[in-house]
């Protein structure tokens, strides 16, 4: 019989414990490691060069004038949830430790663990993946109570959000609701994302799938119905006509090819055509075709925060075809026309060279020459859910629906369940102009597009619509304002997205201004909407700390006066002020 060991009490086993000594050597053994590696990073980033005069120029002072009571400043001082995580933010994106590190650390779970990160998935054979998109596809419907009280949760407790709208129906029901008063056709297409078109080289899994297996959200249909039912119009893509499995989206990025993005033009301009009352197209076709290679990395690839020297995934190289003008200048939206294209970076991504794949050869330009019309766009990077849309419902609106009789709208299907559908009506039109009824000739539908409901048409009217003049080139650009200067002080900044988090390396900001004095140029208004670039190249700029209380002066111009490369970058705007006219700070300095 083995002997027992003899058994300790509690009362031993404390005594024993209170008996312990560690000598002096031991303590500062186990204690200075640990005190290092605490406070080493906060040291490092405090003594890191730029600190110093960072500080003797700090990016937001606070106005000089005090006002209110003492405790009411004194609880202005407390941060508030926005700006705490502002904070926590820059303090991230700033971390030495963490540009030295990240990039190596990631190259090395990539390279041989085939390891993304929160954003993107690594598939097979130098293939890439956005979360957000896989996110779509295999979560719950569209329309799934549920998931919408979640989200809608999700968007008040985390992003802030003052009026959250996670359910996308009630937005384009109001968009097709108000259209249709002005006698303008709404047809939606909301572009499939890369896990559903391309879902063979997401795993070993789905290697052996069927060339037309495309995976979609498990509420996608009853969706696509509720919209019909509401006599909207819907695009899809064809499943017969989308091309190879390999051949419809960028192996690193998160759009599509040429070859599927023209695929797409062509056959919405059919169901225009079909179903539409257009002018004929220009004869003879006032513009030209010519194939340019292009070659870039992708932003998934850019979003895996990889060192500059990756070896990891090749480029890609694919063939634009760039769509000019008869004399070879760049194609141009044309304000006015009979064709509105709102969109997003899926109608940019070979238009906007901001997105890594050159200009002149997107999907405006395809489907203007798909029609033989020339037509008007607002593509703004990451803003159909909202962006494209507070277009149409602010000042400049009227103007772009003057002669509309369609209004194609283009988002990313992932957008879906991710975004903030606010319901933004539009302004009410000078003068209610019902849609001219198709022809029995344009009735019939034509061109590889989906089957869809007949959309419900609005009444024809008694007296018949003016036929706007088809015409090759844009409207003359009017006389570029002359800027305005403006000394102001920042009351409201929309939060700028961290570096990294989308695949949009550039963002820009809308700020509200109180404006203190004019320095020059016409100017009535006490407050200013403005513009500012806040992030460069996944870099925040200076504009994306402002605070309320930042004092400034700005140049400003009409932001439907900057530069398309501008208008296109993705804006972030929670100020919902819709009749001020939006001005883009040309330059701007603290006072």
């Amino acid at each position: 019989m083995a002997k027992r060991e003899k058994s300790f009490s509690e009362a031993d086993s404390l005594q024993d414990l209170l008996g312990t000594r560690v000598g002096r050597p031991s303590a500062w053994l186990l204690t200075a490691p640990f005190l290092l590696v605490l406070f080493a990073v906060p040291l490092l980033q405090l003594v890191r060069p730029g600190t110093k005069d960072a500080a003797e120029k700090p990016s937001a002072p606070r106005s000089s004038r005090s006002t209110g009571t003492f405790v009411s400043r004194l609880l202005s001082k407390i941060p508030n949830a926005e700006a705490l995580r502002a904070i926590e933010s820059r303090l991230e994106n700033e971390s030495l430790l963490r540009g030295a590190v990240q990039r190596r650390a990631q190259s090395f779970l990539t390279g041989f663990f085939r390891a993304g990160n929160s954003k993107v998935v690594v598939g097979s054979d130098g293939w890439l993946y956005y979360q957000p998109g896989l996110d779509f596809v295999a979560g719950p419907a569209i329309t799934d109570p549920d998931a919408l009280r979640r989200r809608r949760k999700k968007m008040v407790d985390r992003e802030l959000e003052t009026e959250p709208s996670p359910d996308p129906r009630p937005a384009l029901f109001r968009l097709h609701a108000d259209l249709a008063a002005r006698g303008v056709r709404l047809v939606v297409f909301p572009v499939p994302d890369k896990v559903s078109m391309e879902p063979q080289e997401l795993g070993p899994r789905f290697a052996g799938a069927a060339p037309d297996f495309r995976p979609s959200n498990r509420g996608s249909a009853t969706f696509l119905d509720d919209l019909r039912k509401e006599g909207i119009e819907v695009f899809t893509l064809d499943a017969a006509s989308v091309g190879e499995p390999g051949e419809r989206y960028l192996r690193a990025d998160t759009h599509w090819t040429p070859p599927l993005m023209e695929r797409a033009a062509r056959d919405l301009a059919a169901l225009l055509r079909a179903r539409g009352s257009l002018s004929p197209a220009i004869e003879p076709a006032p513009w030209r075709v010519r194939e340019e290679s292009r070659t870039g990395g992708g932003d998934l690839l850019g979003m895996l925060r990889l060192p500059p020297d990756q070896a990891i995934f090749a480029p890609q190289s694919v063939v634009a075809r760039v769509v000019t003008n008869a004399d070879g200048s760049a194609w141009e939206p044309s304000a006015g026309s009979e064709v509105l294209l709102l969109g997003d970076s899926f109608t940019n991504v070979y238009s906007d060279p901001s997105l890594g794949w050159g200009s002149g050869a997107g999907f405006a330009e395809h489907l203007s020459l798909a029609l033989g019309l020339p037509i008007d766009v607002v593509a703004i990077n990451g803003g159909a859910a909202a962006g494209a849309r507070a277009e149409l419902a602010g000042p400049g609106g009227l103007e772009r629906l003057e002669n509309a009789r369609v209004v194609v709208y283009e988002f990313a299907d992932r957008d879906l369940t991710t975004e903030n559908w606010k319901v933004l009506p539009l302004p009410a039109p000078r003068e209610p102009r019902p849609a001219v009824a198709p022809s029995a000739a344009e009735a019939a539908p034509a061109g590889p597009f989906a089957p869809a409901a007949a959309p419900k048409q609005p009444a024809p009217a008694e007296r018949p619509r003016t036929e706007p003049a088809p015409t090759a080139a844009p409207r003359p650009t009017p006389a570029r304002a002359e800027p305005v200067v403006l000394h102001a002080k920042v009351l409201q900044v929309s939060p700028v997205p961290e570096p990294y988090s989308a695949p949009y390396a550039d963002c820009l900001s809308t700020v509200r201004l109180e404006v203190v004095r004019v320095e020059s140029g016409a100017w009535a208004d006490t407050h200013a909407i403005a513009v500012f670039l806040a992030m460069k190249d996944n870099e925040w700029l200076p504009p994306a700390r402002f605070e309320p209380g930042t004092l400034l002066k700005v140049r400003l111009i009409p932001f439907k006066a900057a530069p398309s490369a501008v208008r296109s970058i993705r804006r972030v705007d929670d100020l919902d002020d819709f009749e001020r006219i939006p001005y883009y700070v040309l330059d701007w300095e603290i006072r």
